[in-house]
C-alpha cells in the first residue's frame, strides 16, 4: 500500500476503530440512573416474586433481560463503568448471580435475598454516581 501513507494510515485505523463508538453515541447515553434503577427494580420484584421452580428459565431470563436491554443498553453499565470499575462489575456480578440461581432452580429465599442485595447496589449506584444532565453522548464523556 504505498499510495497510503502512514499518517493517512493511521487516520484510517483510528476511523474504523471509532465507528462503532460514534454510532452507539450518537442514541445518547444516560448518567441519570434513578429512571434505569426504577425499571429494572420493578421488573426485578415482578420477576423474584412470579418466581417458581417451574419457572426458572423464565425468571433467569428476565433477569438477562434487564442486563442487556437495561443495564447495559441505556448506558448505565458504560458510565458506571467510567466512574468507579469494580463496584461497576459488582452489579453485574449481581446480576449474573441472579441468572444463574434462577437457572439452577435455587429456593426463592435464595434468589430474594441476592436481589435485596443487588437492589442496595444498583440504589447507590443512583444515589452516589447519578447525574441529572440526562442523556450525553460519547464524545460528552470524553471531552
Amino acid at each position: 500500500m504505498a499510495w497510503i501513507s502512514d499518517r493517512h494510515m493511521r487516520l484510517l485505523i483510528l476511523l474504523f476503530l471509532l465507528w462503532p463508538v460514534t454510532a452507539s453515541g450518537q442514541q445518547g447515553i444516560t448518567e441519570d440512573y434513578a429512571p434505569v434503577v426504577a425499571q429494572i427494580i420493578e421488573r426485578g420484584d415482578k420477576a423474584v416474586s412470579n418466581y417458581a421452580l417451574e419457572r426458572a428459565v423464565v425468571t433467569g431470563n428476565e433477569f438477562s433481560r434487564l442486563y442487556f436491554d437495561v443495564f447495559e443498553s441505556s448506558g448505565m453499565e458504560f458510565t458506571l463503568g467510567l466512574k468507579d470499575q469494580s463496584f461497576m462489575l459488582e452489579i453485574e456480578s449481581g446480576f449474573s448471580q441472579m441468572i444463574s440461581l434462577a437457572m439452577d432452580g435455587r429456593e426463592k429465599s435464595v434468589l430474594t435475598v441476592t436481589w435485596e442485595a443487588l437492589k442496595q447496589k444498583l440504589h447507590y449506584a443512583a444515589e452516589h454516581y447519578s447525574s441529572s444532565e440526562g442523556s450525553v453522548g460519547f464524545w460528552g464523556l470524553v471531552l
